[in-house]
């Protein structure tokens, strides 16, 4: 890190190191990539660090909106569903799911 100096990185890693791992969001971009920009900037200031991105492409998601947020968060994509739901689960999370389709019912 050539531009920053010793206190600011400093203060750097240990913002980093506060940062969660215990919850990780998934996200489906067949239904609305622009939310997902939305989503990474609230993740990211509330000390996420993970997103799980199923389908489409890292230029799918249009990261004007959400420019520097990505940069300090881990972005893992997948194929489909079923492979990232898979791996977490093997991983040992606990999955929750949210649907904002009128026509599903609540758990």
């Amino acid at each position: 890190l050539p531009f920053i100096r010793g206190r600011r990185v400093e203060r750097a890693r240990r913002a980093l190191e506060q940062r969660t791992q215990a919850a990780r969001i998934i996200f489906d971009l067949s239904c609305e990539p622009s939310n997902v920009v939305a989503c990474l900037r609230t993740m990211d200031s509330f000390g996420l660090q993970f997103a799980e991105i199923v389908g489409g492409e890292f230029e799918d998601i249009g990261y004007g909106g959400a420019m520097g947020a990505q940069k300090f968060m881990s972005l893992r994509w997948w194929p489909s569903a079923e492979s990232c739901i898979d791996w977490h689960r093997r991983k040992g999370y606990t999955i929750l799911a949210v649907d904002g389709d009128e026509e599903v019912q609540a758990l």
